[in-house]
């Protein structure tokens, strides 16, 4: 049984490319858990300033979860916003699929105190779309 942590918890998803697998799994992450998660047709390098989005989502989300090109976009976007937002990912990094990683690792009964985690893979998504 998947415990309902985020029970009413509303998330916003935000998507600026066409990745559709981590979109897919947070999506049903979130509802798996209780939580309504509600995809928003936003981007942060749009005609809206980053803070006013910021601002405007705050109104209706308790999370944000975002995934966009530029890592400085997405601090922007965290500083602007009271709720927490996560990085769903960007060009220079992936935190979630390194945490999701990890969660395995534990769930087969691995020890992690002391653990050292090494991604090496090449520069994702660095070509224009």
């Amino acid at each position: 049984m998947i415990p309902q942590s985020l029970a009413g918890v509303r998330i916003a998803l935000i998507v600026e490319d066409t990745g559709w697998r981590n979109t897919t799994a947070f999506e049903l992450g979130v509802k798996s858990m209780g939580g309504i998660c509600a995809p928003v047709p936003v981007s942060l390098d749009g005609a809206e300033a980053i803070e006013d989005l910021a601002r405007y989502l705050d109104n209706w989300f308790d999370m944000i979860v975002v995934r966009t090109r530029e890592l400085a976009r997405l601090r922007e976007f965290a500083t602007a916003a009271r709720a927490p937002v996560v990085n769903a990912r960007t060009r220079d990094n992936h935190p979630c699929e390194v945490l999701g990683d990890l969660a395995f690792a534990v769930h087969e009964g691995k020890a992690l105190p002391g653990l050292k985690v090494s991604v090496v893979a090449p520069h994702a998504n660095t070509k224009a779309r």
